[in-house]
């Protein structure tokens, strides 16, 4: 599949900020030399962003004052309901990897949508990100002709309300959930969108033992340890594993201890790993020295980061977008049909 142009990445993830109300209306856009340099990418490249979302209607130039978020009118067109944790989530502020996925799956979900003159909403559903707390209050208005997606089984207390109402689902899943069984009267109203696990482990391991020459590679990855892991030399449970954020620098040392005992009882060359959320990277330094390992370890990181130390690292990596897209093309389709869609995973070097 063709990656999206970096004028068309750039301006989904924006839409997605606008429509996710992270980017609320009245806010004004840094100039376009400034975006350019905190994108990275040519000022024409983000000029070019800028007039696809005013194109959308989501952003108005004004002379002399700048780019603005416009107001989102009401629309009384179809709806795909994009179901979020809780509003923070597009922000950063429950956890990267998370917060990354789901902009992805939004910002490929409004395009898609957009294409085929639905619009999408986005409904936070808890106000404390947990998924005992739910706000039923902001899931009333779902019925029987709506068209939701959510993104893991982190909703599942929300199956059964979504089945009684009658309501439509694409559930992406990943690794180890995809295996989780749903109730069969709602397994009928459900799509399921999940990566194929076997496919990921034969990509990551190409990778490792022909691209990087590794002989003998280890696998620290706690969401894809299922299917066949014969073909890693060792397996361990990615440190504090528990842990979304390291929140001091001894809990820093402490994960780097614990990768250099992993790396002692069974040394390997090639690693793949989820990246930690640490306390706080020394960016002058490498990547595996932040991570505690030899130099000659070759490092192959699940999906991107938000560290620049890590940036030259290479990551297997999955198109979420397509999947947000993917998500509203089968929940269109005129006749309904419960089926699941497999996507694969590629390496992306981050050059």
């Amino acid at each position: 599949m063709k990656p999206a142009e970096k004028r068309d990445r750039i301006a989904d993830d924006l839409a997605a900020r606008i429509i996710g109300g992270t980017l609320p209306p009245g806010t004004r856009l840094p100039t376009e030399q400034k975006l350019a340099e905190v994108l990275q990418v040519s000022r024409d490249t983000v000029r070019a962003a800028l007039q696809l979302l005013e194109n959308r209607a989501l952003i108005e130039r004004i002379p002399g004052k700048g780019t603005f978020v416009r107001s989102l009118k009401a629309d009384p067109g179809p709806v795909i309901s994009f179901l979020l944790p809780c509003a923070e989530i597009l922000a950063d502020r429950i956890g990267y990897r998370a917060a990354m996925i789901t902009r992805e799956l939004l910002s490929g979900a409004i395009c898609e949508a957009g294409k085929r003159h639905f619009r999408v909403e986005t409904v936070a559903v808890s106000p404390t990100n947990r998924n005992d707390e739910i706000d039923w209050a902001s899931l009333e208005h779902l019925d029987r002709s709506s068209r939701v997606i959510a993104y893991s089984f982190w909703y599942e207390p929300l199956f059964d309300f979504l089945c009684r109402r009658g309501c439509r689902l694409a559930l992406v899943t990943l690794g180890r959930e995809n295996d989780l069984p749903l109730a069969p009267g709602f397994a009928a109203s459900c799509i399921r969108l999940q990566d194929d696990v076997a496919e990921f482990h034969r990509t990551a391991l190409r990778f490792l033992r022909g691209e990087m020459d590794c002989r003998k590679v280890c696998l620290m990855q706690d969401l894809h340890r299922v299917g066949d892991l014969s073909g890693y030399d060792t397996v361990h449970d990615v440190p504090d594993s528990d842990r979304v954020f390291h929140q001091s620098a001894a809990d820093d040392r402490h994960f780097r201890a614990a990768m250099r005992k992993f790396y002692r009882q069974k040394p390997f060359d090639g690693l793949l790993l989820s990246a930690p959320y640490l306390h706080e990277y020394d960016h002058s330094a490498s990547l595996n020295a932040n991570l505690g390992l030899p130099e000659g370890v070759r490092v192959l990181m699940y999906l991107d980061n938000p560290y620049a130390a890590l940036r030259n690292a290479p990551c297997l990596a999955c198109d979420f977008r397509a999947v947000g897209a993917d998500a509203v093309r089968a929940l269109c389709r005129p006749e309904w049909k419960n089926d699941v869609h497999v996507f694969q995973p590629y390496i992306t070097t981050n050059q």
